[in-house]
């Protein structure tokens, strides 16, 4: 029919990156290789090509030696879970996979899953396999292939050419958009266009589902056979879409922008503005809520060219944002008209007469969108408005295309003759059928195609283009006529203007020469002026010269408040000596008051020495008196008593006076402590200090000198690779996030106490103290966090010296980085020990020198309430790992809690509102939820067991190297710091690599293609031990002896969260403001929580024996404690395998 693909169809989807199969698509990769006759015969070698190694597919052929169907599976399941080399192939996709078929000579399975799952790789192997002129063009359109992103390079050699095939192959392979992107590239070129066609209605028949668009004209028809046919480019029609695009996109912007930073009030103002305009409009904005809504009318009411209304509503309110966002798409819009749509245009029409002989037919492809056919009409139509001011413009739409009738001078008939001639190639590419310019026929397509020297003696000899030429001629002639009279007419109107000139001009000269001697005068008086402001500026900068040196002193006085970072960037060399002096000053300041504080301790402690001498008289004069008033008479007994009475008397008054020094001595201590602290806060530049972005309390800063050395401390940051929770199959969080998270709310909790209650007299040491603590909290923790300290406790050596692993790893901590603790704590040795007990939340003997601050003891790990940091900060973020709902905020919790003098006699944190109860049940029920769903689930427990079996079966086996530089086993790398600190969750990678035993190799390949415990299920109210549950199992589940053995079945108690909750209490704040207790009412756990469930799991995975462990333990069940139940067939696919493994 004539038509020349042009406008590419909006049907393609943007580019997407290949999708990875997950393990859930097995049973669809399954049944799409039956349909398309794969046998699975030769699963072994597909396996190889998808990235298996021999090992694990010999181990498959071995446990499945008669059923190849599911040897084809477990390799198929292998490779969806990435094992072995399958990322480096490429990862688990459907690409990979035809890949792999195809290099086992599978070629009709991949080619029938390449066409029902990527048909763009069909058809472009279809066409392009036989092509030799493909591959004779590519070198030539690699530039082009290149930008497209198609290949890699931009300039190949012709031995190349197959490379660049293979490039473009790969390309769509992943991104079937780029097929269409290929074909417009061989469109650009002559020999490859014909193939460019093929593939882009190939492409679009298999994925384009929009149908053709259909022209409706049966009201008008009209013969457009002949006439000039500009065919729109698709990059132009692509540009069509674009502005489509940015016209929705701007009343999106200015929508946002109005609902954003403006009252809903504001949808009144624009009904009101658009009933003024279009009274018919308002039963619509009637039913308008929204901005949003009365948008969508607005939208409606204007059109590609023309947001006036829109532009009007916004200037109207006064929308300072959206008059960019308008302003923006005028521009565009406006751009684009004349320079995009204006480029199809050879020639500009001329300014003289038109006569009507015209038209220009406009081909665009039927597959455009609707609205596209309309915004090509409406801009056409601008265009040659701008082009003819004088044009008369009809545009008729029908089922081929577009026909443009327009009027154009003939005076330039010849010229587009001749153009038109010369663009006999172009029109022959675009497969135009016949251009006809007035009565003369350019060209046309005839079914014997005549050389081109015959067309144009055709041309020229014909009776049109005489008719046409002649007319031609005659039109010019009437129009010179025309110029003529025109132009003698505008000579005597010139003449008349020029004589009307010369008068003026002779009167403005007079006038200049009257006003020549005037300005003569204000010359003198301007050069005075200059003088006086030549003055003036020389005074400006003498007073700009003192400003400047003003604000450098100021700049040099303000220089000692800023960071020593900010310092060094000032380009002021004055200023920075300024600093480095104030910073010297300031550590000669902090040297002196060390020393003041050393003295003031010297003197405590002679004073203490001067105590104890007097108490010891004091007793001593005490036994003298009984003595005395036992022995002598009467008058020299009561002179006697007076005397030593008094000398009694004396020495209390002298104690007390020391006692008090005593006191002062060590309060001016801590305020001198306090001071040193404060210097070196400010000696911190913000690059010594840490920032931390963390995913529940936003950004913490950690300020403190001490704090950062011991974050920065190699005890510290292994944190990092030990988890949380140890192994989970969900999200997880470092054991070093739970650190920093702890230490922020605890320094947050003290800290408030110390600024809102005062008369607690809570010091910045005592603060400093808490901190540590609770950053230090973490550090004991081993591989896998519980799951190594549950295997310490196994192998007795989880305490030593009755410290924690964590206490006796911050003393190492400390001596293996020498941490300055004197430029920071009061009295190190005795804060150290403090420190150590606020780790447990155990008092010892330095509660007695915090007597009055016991609550101190209850922000780290709390003993009464188990409301504590640890215990806040692991909740808080286990909840965000499953997407738990939580009422509780940390925020709201730090302004509800206070500290008060309890009934106990004792201080204790307490909560001040006895609603708030109802919120604390809450949190604990969320952890008593976590303790189900993520610590003791029997799929992370599953694990969990797996890894403590691991760990007990290396034994004595020597892997830790210690610091003599021999080796240890796990146990003796566990009792000395210096070998201890180096054990993470990475141990399981020595492990494998030195521990040869075949028991334990097994376990570990396992684990490594997750084939973990099988979980049988789990009994309550049992009576005996774990053992004997255990044995209990054994005996009932009619196992032949040497089938199994009694340590093949785990036991494993499962917590609840609510264990400790029967010791557990909450001091709070009645309404009447008396100190209560919740005792019964705090934590409330479910009424069948208690006792706890034990779960059983079979370390065998073998499906009889599964069989017979879940008989054994339901007859437990049913016969011994009538409390638990079996874990159902078909549950825990995962876990339980079909057949013998």
């Amino acid at each position: 029919n004539g038509r020349v693909v042009t406008i590419m169809a909006l049907c393609s989807p943007p580019p997407t990156a290949p999708r990875l199969l997950q393990i859930h698509d097995l049973a669809d990769l399954l049944e799409l290789l039956r349909q398309h006759g794969y046998s699975g015969v030769t699963y072994y070698d597909l396996g190889l090509y998808l990235g298996l190694s021999p090992v694990t597919l010999d181990v498959i052929r071995k446990d499945n030696e008669r059923d190849i169907q599911i040897c084809l599976r477990e390799c198929l399941k292998i490779w969806l879970q990435k094992a072995d080399d399958v990322d480096k192939k490429g990862g688990p996709t459907i690409h990979s996979l035809i890949s792999a078929l195809k290099k086992i000579k599978e070629k009709a399975v991949a080619v029938g899953i390449d066409m029902e799952k990527h048909p763009a790789c069909k058809i472009f192997a279809d066409h392009t396999s036989s092509q030799s002129q493909v591959l004779a063009s590519l070198s030539y359109l690699a530039p082009l292939l290149h930008f497209e992103k198609l290949i890699k390079k931009m300039i190949y050699s012709k031995d190349e050419e197959h490379s660049i095939l293979i490039e473009v192959q790969e390309a769509i392979c992943l991104d079937h958009y780029k097929l269409e992107v290929f074909a417009t590239v061989l469109l650009k070129c002559t020999d490859t266009a014909g193939l460019g066609n093929v593939i882009m209605k190939k492409y679009r028949e298999a994925y384009c589902e929009n149908e053709l668009m259909k022209m409706e004209n049966a009201d008008l028809q009209v013969d457009h056979s002949a006439g000039l046919k500009i065919y729109l480019p698709k990059s132009l029609t692509l540009k069509f879409k674009s502005m489509r695009l940015k016209y929705g996109r701007t009343f999106f912007k200015v929508g946002s922008i109005m609902m954003q930073n403006y009252p809903p009030a504001i949808a009144d103002d624009m009904k009101q503005l658009l009933t003024f305009y279009d009274k018919e409009l308002k039963p619509s904005l009637a039913q308008c809520q929204k901005i949003s809504e009365i948008l969508e009318i607005v939208w409606d009411k204007c059109s590609l060219n023309d947001i006036e209304i829109l532009e009007f509503i916004v200037n109207e309110l006064d929308i300072d944002e959206a008059k960019l966002v308008v302003q923006e798409y005028n521009e565009a819009i406006k751009e684009f008209s004349e320079m995009k749509l204006s480029q199809c245009l050879k020639e500009k029409f001329s300014y003289g007469s038109p006569l009507s002989c015209e038209k220009v037919t406009i081909v665009v492809d039927q597959e455009a969108a609707d609205l596209t056919l309309k915004d090509v009409r409406r801009l056409s139509g601008e265009i040659f408005r701008d082009l003819v001011p004088q044009i008369k413009l009809c545009v008729i739409r029908d089922d081929q295309s577009f026909t443009v009738i327009c009027s154009f001078p003939l005076s330039l008939t010849e010229q587009l003759i001749a153009i038109a001639l010369e663009s006999i190639e172009i029109l022959k590419e675009n497969k135009v059928k016949r251009l006809t310019i007035g009565y003369c026929t350019v060209y046309e397509v005839d079914e014997v195609k005549p050389a081109e020297e015959e067309q144009q003696q055709s041309l020229y000899g014909g009776t049109g283009t005489l008719k046409q030429l002649m007319l031609t001629l005659s039109v010019q002639f009437l129009s010179s006529k025309d110029e003529i009279r025109t132009l003698n007419e505008k000579m005597l109107s010139h003449g008349k203007e020029a004589e009307l000139l010369r008068n003026i001009l002779g009167q403005k000269t007079r006038m200049l020469k009257a006003r020549s001697v005037e300005d003569e005068r204000k010359s003198e008086s301007l050069q005075s002026l200059q003088r006086k402001f030549i003055e003036l500026e020389a005074e400006t900068v003498a007073v700009k010269e003192r400003k400047q040196l003003l604000e450098e002193q100021l700049a040099l006085f303000q220089s000692e408040k800023e960071d020593s970072l900010e310092s060094e960037d000032q380009p002021n060399n004055k200023g920075v000596k300024q600093l480095k002096k104030s910073l010297s000053e300031r550590d000669k300041e902090i040297k002196i008051l060390q020393n003041k504080i050393s003295s003031i301790s010297i003197q405590g402690i002679e004073k203490d020495e001067v105590l104890n001498n007097i108490a010891a008289e004091n007793e001593k004069l005490k036994l003298i008196i009984d003595e005395t008033s036992q022995s002598l008479e009467t008058d020299s007994h009561d002179e006697q008593i007076k005397f030593l009475t008094q000398q009694l008397e004396i020495s209390k008054t002298e104690k007390k006076e020391l006692e008090i020094s005593l006191a002062e001595s060590k309060k001016e201590i801590e305020a001198l402590q306090e001071k040193i602290s404060t210097i070196s806060v400010q000696k911190l530049s913000p690059k010594e200090r840490i920032s931390i972005d963390d995913d529940i309390y936003g950004d913490i800063e950690i300020d403190n000198a001490l704090l950062i050395r011991i974050v920065k401390t190699r005890q510290f940051q292994r944190l990092k690779d030990i988890k949380q929770s140890g192994y989970t199959f969900q999200k997880s969080y470092s054991r070093f996030e739970h650190s920093i998270g702890m230490g922020f709310i605890a320094g947050k909790i003290v800290k408030q106490f110390k600024k809102r209650q005062p008369e607690l007299n809570i010091s910045d040491n005592e603060v400093l103290c808490v901190q540590i603590a609770a950053f230090c909290f973490n550090l004991g923790h081993g591989p896998f966090s519980y799951v190594f300290k549950d295997y310490l406790r196994e192998v007795e050596t989880s305490e030593r010296s009755g410290k924690s692993y964590s206490q006796m790893m911050l003393k190492f901590m400390i001596e293996d980085n020498n941490l300055p603790l004197d430029e920071h704590l009061a009295d190190p040795e005795q804060d150290i020990e403090f420190i150590e007990e606020l780790m447990t939340g155990n008092q010892g003997p330095q509660a007695a020198q915090h007597e009055d601050k016991t609550f101190l003891y209850e922000i780290v790990v709390n003993r009464i309430s188990g409301l504590d940091a640890n215990m806040l900060d692991c909740t808080l973020r286990d909840a965000a790992i499953l997407g738990k709902n939580i009422n509780f905020k940390w925020k709201a919790f730090l302004n509800k809690i206070e500290v008060k003098l309890c009934p106990d006699g004792k201080r204790h944190i307490c909560a001040t509102e006895e609603h708030d109860l109802k919120i604390y049940t809450e949190l604990f029920a969320v952890r008593h939820s976590l303790f189900k769903e993520l610590y003791y689930h029997k799929k992370n427990r599953a694990v969990a067991t797996m890894i403590m079996l691991i760990l007990k079966k290396c034994g004595e086996t020597k892997l830790v190297r210690g610091a003599d530089g021999k080796k240890l086993s796990l146990a003796d790398a566990a009792k000395s710091m210096d070998t201890y600190f180096r054990l993470t969750d990475g141990i399981l990678n020595v492990i494998k690599e030195q521990v040869e035993d075949e028991e334990l190799q097994k376990l570990i390949d396992g684990y490594d293609r997750s084939k973990f415990f099988i979980p049988i299920g789990y009994v309550r109210h049992y009576k005996g031990t774990l053992q004997d549950l255990k044995t209990d199992v054994m005996k009932h589940s009619g196992i032949i002896e040497g089938e199994l053995k009694v340590d093949d079945i785990i036991v494993d108690p499962i917590k609840s969260g609510y264990d400790l909750s029967s010791r557990q209490s909450m001091f709070y704040i009645s309404t009447d403001g008396s100190i209560q207790q919740w005792t019964n009412e705090w934590k409330q756990p479910p009424p069948d929580i208690f006792p706890t469930a034990w779960r059983v799991f079979l370390t065998k995975r073998d499906k009889a024996l599964v069989n017979k462990v879940k008989s054994g333990l339901t007859k437990v069940i049913t016969g011994i404690t009538g409390f638990g139940s079996v874990y159902e067939e078909g549950t825990d696919i995962d876990y339980i395998p079909d057949d013998n493994q």
